[in-house]
């Protein structure tokens, strides 16, 4: 039998706010968390290697990213190349 989980307790509009963040980094892995449920440990071990054909290559799973996923991704690229 499955066990229950307990999601944490968060408001929506607090993610809405965090999702539209304007610091690129913070909105791209915080979009990880939310859409895909990256576990902490998922989420500090991975590498922009593991990104690639709007896939996320994690060692137990591959993610298909959501276009949003894919969009804040986009964005944190370039905020990255302006350095």
């Amino acid at each position: 039998m499955p066990t229950a989980t307990i999601p944490l307790p968060v408001k929506v509009a607090d993610l809405r706010q965090i999702l539209q963040d304007q610091a690129a980094p913070k909105a791209a892995l915080s979009a990880l968390v939310i859409f895909h449920a990256l576990t902490s440990k998922e989420l500090r071990t991975v590498l922009t290697t593991d990104l690639r054909d709007g896939r996320l290559f994690l060692p137990n799973r591959t993610v298909l990213l959501a276009k949003a996923i894919r969009d804040r991704l986009l964005t944190f690229k370039a905020w990255c190349r302006r350095g």
